[in-house]
């Protein structure tokens, strides 16, 4: 790999890393206050990338042509929509996005999401997963951080950051193709009478690994 290369693999890196904040600390908060969209004039970097490109200098000091130093921006997830809106915003900069798994219209309160967990999972395993929840929520208020030690959870003082963490973890089980090793064992503990929060627990691990 080129020198070059790698410095503008190292820049558009760093820009990723750096947008998100920039959101967070600014964008995220007046969208809340709002309710509206970013405008372009919002993106702490665009008149930058819109009036000076990165590729024109390389282009004269080191004799390239466009298609030479041309960027290809990569991401997944929510980084593949910041990946897809990158070329399409600096086409002047890249050649092509990869966006995988790449949300297109992020939806507060996304409960038709949890709806498809539950299809996924099936009548029997989603009635167990529910159980789970109930239990969880009661054991929180009678001995919240013996819960929490159980799931290697301890340093989460945050009780709705904690439900989130068991939440995302059941639904990446179907997310990534894995549901049997997550069912297969809840079904059987209620069946049998086992402790499900520990099966729980030592289900999720596996399917996270």
């Amino acid at each position: 790999m080129h020198m070059r290369t790698l410095i503008g693999i190292i820049s558009l890196l760093l820009l990723l890393l750096s947008f998100p904040s920039a959101l967070e600390s600014y964008g995220l908060r007046r969208l809340q206050e709002k309710g509206g969209y970013l405008t372009q004039e919002e993106h702490w970097f665009h008149q930058t990338l819109d009036h000076f490109s990165p590729t024109e200098h390389l282009h004269g000091k080191y004799n390239m042509s466009e298609y030479e130093s041309a960027w290809f921006v990569i991401g997944s997830s929510y980084a593949g929509a910041l990946s897809a809106w990158f070329h399409l915003k600096f086409p002047h900069l890249t050649c092509g996005s990869l966006a995988s798994s790449a949300s297109i219209l992020a939806s507060y309160n996304f409960i038709e999401y949890d709806q498809q967990v539950g299809e996924s999972a099936g009548a029997e395993c989603k009635a167990v997963l529910q159980e789970i929840t109930a239990l969880v929520d009661r054991k929180l208020e009678e001995e919240g951080q013996q819960v929490k030690n159980l799931f290697g959870a301890a340093k989460i003082s945050n009780n709705v950051d904690f439900l989130y963490l068991l939440a995302d973890a059941a639904a990446a089980a179907f997310q990534y193709g894995f549901p049997d090793d997550l069912c297969s064992p809840l079904v059987d503990a209620k069946t049998n009478g086992k402790d499900l929060l520990v099966v729980w627990n030592s289900a999720q691990q596996r399917c996270n690994k």
